[in-house]
């Protein structure tokens, strides 16, 4: 008869069951089973050890699953090596080999990390470091790189002390590098902004007395003809040179944003029709904008000038005949958005998207394309700030943008601008149009700068403004003192010596002139003065520099003088 070969589990004289293998043979008489030979043996002790083991490989499996982490475990001497499943599926290889060697490894470590992460991985296995640990770019199947944190230990060594065996794991880092590289992208900013703001202020002073000495020389009638031509390209210089001014402050935050509750659909139907002007036609300018209103707190010069340098960057990307797309719509961003996205919050946003058909951006230049002076344009084509300006109004605006480019796929900026349940302004009220006489009216004129107060003055008397001096608060003080009944406006300085700001001086007069109307001017911006970025009704503030038929317009607004 045949041989049986069964494990089975019996129960012993005290009850307790245990696991054996029986082995043995029936004997027959015809067709009865009359006799059955056999051993058993107890195999207890190795069959619980073997489900034992078979319960700590699944338990270390499900860890690896769980963790997303892979592992390779090495055979120096044989130069054998086992990947895990997670580690191949990490590098695009799901149900393929991925080689027999460490080289197979090593060799898809990106050029330019391979000599120190081999310098570590020879450091451990000479002893010279407890672990083995490195950061590094791996290559894919696809050809795209992944960033990757690899760890190991050498586990065994020969009596000779050389390394015999060692096991380490791979773990994908790719986003969290990202995420370190927009922290670091967001300090950087902030930095530079520090210094743009400071710098732009002394130079707005700078540039305002050549601008109204421009201006009054020109003003003068006496200029020799020779001499006009001259004048005339101080002052468009001088012009250009507060327009950077300007972009340096929207990218340092401290440029003053005057937000009201608007349809960003609204701002941008009304821009289209120039931007079409602004570019030509040879590209094609197209908008698809959400049916439903988007209701967003907006500085609408600012979204302008967003929508401007967005559009004719774009243009300058098209070499021959293209296409630009404006887009807008509504959307809920979740925590999965927020996680990948530092700096977005969770919450309804208005998205605006312009999308281009251009050449696009080489994938090493996307991290720099914010950077004040970076620009892929030929030498003398273009100044660096306009994406830089683009990133300060949306940081005013407590949005976020990110951008996404490829060579010759063209480019997509999108912005994330937070919607608002509030009603639409319906813009404000200015004034009843009520007819003055300029003569007789009275300007307190505090400026600590003497040559811009100089001139300030100048043109305000010429115009026919009695205007009172002082070059700080307190001088102020003492004039308003004697003065105190005849002065209609003060024209301040927001950040003056002698311990007392323009808006101290403001508040301090207006205590005791109710009526009082002010202009606050600043080389800065109100916030940087430690003011609210809404104006309170009855001031307005210049920012410097400022032309003098602004200068007038804002008095005779503020006076009610047609």
């Amino acid at each position: 008869d045949q041989p049986w070969d069964l494990t089975l589990q019996i129960i012993t004289a005290k009850g307790r069951r245990i696991w054996v293998r029986a082995i043995g043979h029936s004997i027959r008489n015809a067709d009865k089973v009359v006799k059955v030979r056999g051993i058993f043996q107890d195999i207890d002790v190795t069959r619980t050890a073997d489900e034992r083991l078979r319960e700590s490989e699944q338990r270390w499996q499900f860890a690896l699953e769980g963790s997303g982490d892979g592992v390779w475990d090495w055979d120096i001497e044989t130069d054998s090596v086992f990947f895990s499943k997670q580690l191949r599926s990490m590098l695009g290889y799901e149900d393929e080999a991925l080689g027999s060697h460490f080289e197979d490894l090593l060799c898809r470590i990106h050029r330019d990390d391979r000599a120190l992460t081999q310098a570590r991985l020879d450091d451990h296995l000479r002893q010279k470091s407890q672990v083995y640990s490195s950061e590094h770019r791996m290559r894919c199947k696809d050809g795209s790189y992944k960033w990757i944190l690899d760890r190991g230990m050498v586990l065994s060594r020969t009596a000779e002390g050389k390394p015999s065996r060692m096991i380490g794991t791979l773990t994908d880092i790719t986003a969290r590098k990202a995420l370190d590289e927009r922290v670091r992208q967001s300090q950087k900013m902030d930095a530079i902004g520090q210094l743009a703001g400071g710098v732009a202020h002394d130079f707005n002073n700078i540039l305002a007395i050549i601008l109204m000495h421009a201006e009054l020389a020109l003003a003068s009638g006496g200029t020799a003809e020779e001499m006009a031509e001259p004048l005339l390209e101080i002052k468009k210089s001088a012009q250009r040179a507060a327009e950077l001014t300007r972009q340096l402050l929207l990218f340092s935050r401290r440029q003053t944003a005057q937000p009201r509750t608007t349809n960003l659909n609204d701002l941008i139907s009304n821009l289209v029709k120039m931007l079409q002007r602004v570019i030509g036609e040879d590209v094609v300018l197209e908008t698809d904008l959400s049916r439903c209103p988007l209701i967003a707190r907006l500085d609408p010069g600012m979204i302008d000038q967003v929508l401007l340098n967005l559009v004719v960057n774009a243009a300058n990307a098209i070499t021959q005949q293209g296409r630009i797309l404006i887009q807008t719509q509504a959307i809920t961003v979740g925590s999965e958005q927020t996680a990948r996205n530092p700096g977005l919050k969770s919450g309804q946003y208005a998205i605006l998207r312009v999308q281009d058909n251009g050449v696009g951006i080489a994938k090493e230049h996307l991290h720099r394309v914010f950077e004040p002076f970076f620009t892929t344009r030929e030498t003398g084509k273009g100044t660096g700030l306009g994406l830089t300006a683009v990133f300060g109004i949306v940081e005013q605006h407590q949005g976020f943008i990110q951008i996404d480019s490829q060579l010759g796929m063209g480019t997509t900026v999108e912005i994330f601008l937070p919607l608002t349940s509030e009603a639409v302004d319906e813009g404000p009220v200015l004034g009843n149009g009520e007819q003055a006489n300029i003569l007789g009216q009275t300007i307190l004129l505090v400026e600590d700068e003497p040559a811009l107060r100089r001139a300030t003055k100048k043109i305000l008397t010429r115009q026919g403004y009695r205007v009172l001096e002082a070059a700080n608060g307190p001088e102020a003080k003492m004039v308003w003192q004697k003065h105190s009944g005849e002065v209609d406006l003060l024209l301040t300085d927001i950040v003056m010596p002698e311990g007392v700001s323009g808006l101290e001086l403001a508040t301090q007069l207006q205590d005791a002139k109710p009526g009082l109307r002010v202009i606050f001017s600043s080389g800065y911006s109100p916030e940087t003065a430690g003011r609210d970025m809404l104006w309170p009704t009855g001031q307005a503030f210049l920012q410097k520099p400022y032309s003098p038929a602004l200068l007038l317009k804002t008095i005779q607004t503020k006076l009610g003088i047609s």
